[in-house]
């Protein structure tokens, strides 16, 4: 919108808009702001022309007498590119953060679980409250027509707090993205009729496939080059058994931090598919994976937090 622009300068970061000085007690709270490449003059005088601009659009342009019609294109077309700029630059996360991006890891956090040479029709019921998602039943049947058959499954799923990169930090230093507590079916639920491809897709696989997945579609190569070179890197542990469902629901995605490095464990817990098991409780697979969402964020940001170690 040419009247409501939202601009992201590049190189340019929130401090240099003050004195280019991060006060102390805001370091002690885990908040600082990135290097910029540029000098603070070089700063300013981006952030100058950005509001110059917009002022002159936002006053001129129901005017039909300028004297400057010339400055008033520039700055219009100098705003719609910042503007088409910012938007694409902040396209990837939008995308990965959407509802049907979200949707479509649900289902296949649960293919990979059941990892079944049959493909499954999965409906996600998405939930308020962790209270309405601990008392959820998921379920899958068998569909019959026209001689097809079709597998169906009905999963349960609640969106939890981000991820609180350190306790001791504030909860404003969280991530934005919010944590996905899946429950699912076990592979075991479905071997009656269906066969298995391999072994259950651990949630530590489904973390290193879905890292690999954002390096490779969502961050820019520059992104990349910056991460890999200086940015903390993640490692993924094998995950974490919660002996408990409600105890798994209260049990975030679990971070420690040792030097560059910080590894993730992902909590998850299942029912056997057992006799003495009551029917409606048998096959089920909780499971906590980090979002695509979750680790576009530490890629382009959160790597390159001050993150003290762990205790």
């Amino acid at each position: 919108d040419i009247m409501n622009p939202v601009i992201i300068l590049k190189e340019v970061n929130h401090m240099q808009a003050a004195d280019d000085t991060v006060a102390e007690f805001q370091l002690k709270t885990g908040r600082h702001d990135f290097d910029s490449g540029i000098t603070l003059e070089e700063a300013r005088e981006r952030m100058a022309e950005a509001v110059s601009n917009f002022m002159l659009v936002a006053v001129c342009r129901t005017q039909t007498g300028l004297s400057d019609r010339a400055a008033y294109i520039s700055a219009t077309e100098t705003q719609l590119k910042q503007t088409q700029q910012t938007r694409e630059m902040l396209r990837p996360f939008r995308e990965l953060s959407s509802k049907s991006y979200q949707s479509k890891f649900i289902m296949e956090a649960q293919r990979s679980i059941a990892n079944l040479e049959q493909d499954i029709d999965i409906t996600p019921t998405i939930h308020a409250l962790d209270e309405d998602f601990l008392y959820s039943k998921p379920f899958h049947s068998l569909v019959v027509a026209n001689s097809d058959t079709t597998l169906t499954a009905n999963i349960h799923v609640v969106a939890q707090d981000p991820i609180l990169l350190h306790p001791k930090l504030p909860k404003a230093a969280s991530q934005e993205s919010p944590t996905f507590a899946i429950k699912g079916k076990s592979q075991d639920s479905f071997l009656q009729s269906f066969t298995k491809k391999g072994d259950p897709v651990s949630l530590r696989e489904l973390n290193m496939l879905t890292m690999a997945k954002v390096l490779k579609e969502y961050v820019t190569e520059e992104q990349r080059v910056k991460y890999e070179k200086y940015g903390r890197k993640l490692e993924f542990l094998e995950d974490l058994l919660i002996k408990r469902p409600p105890e798994w629901v209260e049990t975030p995605i679990q971070l420690t931090h040792e030097g560059n490095t910080t590894f993730v464990r992902s909590p998850y817990t299942q029912t056997p598919e057992a006799e003495f098991i009551p029917l409606k409780f048998r096959g089920m697979h909780y499971a906590k994976a980090m979002s695509p969402a979750q680790i576009y964020e530490w890629i382009v940001y959160d790597a390159f937090r001050n993150i003290p170690s762990s205790e």
